[in-house]
């Protein structure tokens, strides 16, 4: 029967084990912090408001679609739109969005405002829909046009009319035939300083553009809303409204922020973007460094000697130094192997003189398994030459020793 012990000077954690773990801590801790710091552009956001982001009746969730459908490049902005950054940016604001606000955002891009129309609430039985209330008054949607266009003037039709749309600008002009559309209450636009571009059977203006600008208004959302894109015919004209008030080839932008979405200053997020992310790769990398420099270090630093040590440890030092600067060290082998004897032989109660006699060292290994004679070490001692043989034998003696008095001495 064995016993199976773990050495007393064994480490309770294997050290490729512990680097293993520091370096997955690491990493896990990393990799939480970029997603904490980019989770709101990572969150799958609800919303049944009139939004790029809605997949309601109301929201434009589908032209999205239609434009990357497409091959158009199109982004969602969380951030005030950048300075000849797209080719088009659409703002779809709430009927409550400041107009000094929406003056001031993407004034010199080319921009689209497609207005709101619809009062809704929330569908309790389907997530993200939304039940039609009523439309809203056209006087209170046009109040947040008063800074960009004003005395700008909204008005409805009562119930369904269908009617065909004609461009009176060749921007707006569709490449192929389109058919007429039938709108709930359609609602148009005019003012003293509007342009029309696109309007209805009564010459009435669906879509215009503020003059001396590159802004455009879309009074009619139910054009370019999921509703309407439902259709195919409107969806053609829809997706020809976007590009006659396009410019240029470059992406196509929703702006979100007036709706609630603004991307907030974040410190976190901005360590992990330009161009604080060289500053913060280069120091993951000397923290790095300095792990790799700690786990290379055996244990802790040795404190510096004394100049002049004190006690018997220096007297040790001082003989040992003498006696190595002497090249005295393998003449010491012999001597080495009768301290060991005389030890033994003290451990056993044996005077010196007993203890030097063979027969007395003999009887004593013949009472145990011993690895080796005394007498044969002993000799091995006097034929030391050099520092080598003095540490070899020295290991031997030290052996013979633990054995002979059972790990006592």
């Amino acid at each position: 029967m064995s016993v199976t012990t773990s050495l007393p000077n064994s480490p309770l954690v294997a050290p490729r084990v512990a680097v293993i773990l520091v370096l997955v801590s690491a990493l896990t801790a990393l990799g939480f912090l970029a997603l904490n710091a980019y989770a709101p552009d990572l969150r799958s956001d609800r919303s049944g408001a009139a939004t790029v982001i809605s997949k309601s009746a109301i929201g434009y969730a589908g032209l999205r679609v239609l434009l990357e459908s497409l091959n158009d490049s199109v982004q969602v902005l969380r951030e005030p739109p950048a300075q000849n950054a797209s080719s088009l940016v659409i703002l779809t604001p709430d009927p409550s969005t400041d107009a000094n606000e929406l003056d001031a955002l993407g004034r010199n891009e080319p921009r689209l405002i497609i207005l709101p129309k619809w009062v809704v609430s929330s569908d309790p039985d389907h997530d993200g829909w939304v039940k039609k209330l009523s439309p809203l008054l056209p006087a209170e949607t046009a109040k947040m046009l008063q800074t960009i266009a004003k005395d700008a003037k909204l008005v409805q039709h009562k119930g369904l009319y269908k009617t065909g749309l004609a461009a009176e600008e060749p921007a707006f002009e569709p490449d192929w035939p389109v058919k007429p559309v039938s709108i709930e209450g359609e609602q148009t636009i005019s003012g003293p300083n509007l342009i029309p571009e696109l309007v209805d059977g009564e010459k009435k203006a669906v879509v215009v553009q503020i003059k001396g600008t590159q802004t455009f208004i879309l009074a009619e959302p139910d054009l370019l809303n999921n509703q309407g894109l439902a259709d195919r015919n409107t969806a053609s004209i829809g997706y020809w409204i976007v590009e006659g008030a396009r410019v240029g080839g470059g992406p196509i932008s929703f702006d979100v922020t007036l709706n609630g979405f603004k991307r907030s200053p974040d410190l976190l997020r901005a360590v992990f973007s330009p161009p604080f992310l060289g500053a913060t790769l280069c120091m993951l990398l000397a923290a790095a460094l300095l792990g790799f420099h700690a786990m290379s270090r055996f244990g802790s630093p040795r404190p510096p000697d004394r100049v002049f040590a004190f006690g018997k440890r220096a007297l040790a030092d001082n003989t040992a130094a003498v006696i190595r600067m002497m090249k005295r060290e393998p003449a010491m082998a012999p001597r080495y192997a009768q301290a060991v004897l005389y030890q033994t032989g003290a451990f056993f109660g044996i005077g010196r003189e007993k203890a030097a006699d063979p027969s007395t060292m003999r009887a004593l290994e013949a009472r145990t398994s011993v690895p080796y004679r005394f007498a044969d070490l002993s000799a091995e001692a006097r034929d030391a030459h050099d520092a080598p043989g003095l540490m070899q034998v020295a290991r031997k003696l030290f052996r013979w020793r633990r054995t002979i008095t059972h790990g006592h001495l």
